[in-house]
């Protein structure tokens, strides 16, 4: 996985979801610094692949909500306040996921990497996260560049994907407004305030009525 490669598929994707989702857009935090990398890598005991490091170079990851798990459950959702568009907003990679910054990489790591087999010696980064469902789950990265998930399961699945091909994946589908084949057929849709971006699965066709009913729509 090159940093060559990934930055041009991470480009494409930058450019789509400044097309259709400028409130998603504006969640990326500024560049990370290489010195901020390297501390991440030291804590994790992982040299990054040259993709993903040239992706925090560009972008820290995104601003995460600061109080996910005090959002007010007795109350409906009310999709133009603020609290809820920006859940809506933020978890806008395939698979409803956020980009995690580095300092959130470095939190999740001792979390991730405990359930990995004891005789698998690879160190992982996590690297996409659930961040609306208190990183239940999430996708990490190996110093390859190949992708697998983690759950609260406690399973590290690989993905069969390396990041690189994830982005292309989703930058595709995002621009045809057609399903993702690495997340097995999510949909790209827009939240009920028309600016963030969300993924629904079409397997699932009560969860999109649903969606549907709530005010989102497909891109």
């Amino acid at each position: 996985m090159s940093a060559e490669e990934t930055t041009l598929v991470w480009g494409r994707f930058k450019t789509e979801l400044a097309r259709v989702a400028p409130l998603s857009h504006s969640m990326l935090r500024p560049p990370a610094s290489e010195e901020e990398i390297v501390s991440a890598e030291e804590e994790l005991g992982v040299a990054f692949p040259a993709g993903v490091r040239a992706l925090y170079l560009r972008h820290d990851g995104v601003h995460e909500p600061e109080h996910f798990a005090d959002y007010p459950h007795d109350v409906p959702p009310d999709p133009a306040a603020p609290f809820w568009r920006y859940q809506n907003a933020v978890c806008f990679l395939p698979g409803n996921l956020a980009w995690l910054s580095l300092e959130r990489a470095v939190e999740l790591g001792e979390h991730v990497s405990m359930y990995a087999d004891p005789d698998d010696p690879r160190r992982r980064v996590p690297f996409l996260s659930q961040v609306a469902d208190s990183d239940m789950s999430g996708m990490w990265v190996d110093a390859q560049g190949e992708m697998g998930t983690w759950t609260d399961a406690g399973t590290l699945d690989p993905s069969g994907c390396t990041v690189a091909e994830y982005l292309a994946d989703g930058a595709r589908a995002l621009a045809t407004g057609t399903a993702c084949r690495v997340t097995e057929g999510e949909v790209p849709f827009l939240s009920p305030s028309g600016d963030g971006l969300g993924w629904v699965s079409t397997d699932e066709p009560d969860v999109v009525e649903v969606c549907l009913q709530d005010g989102w729509r497909a891109v």
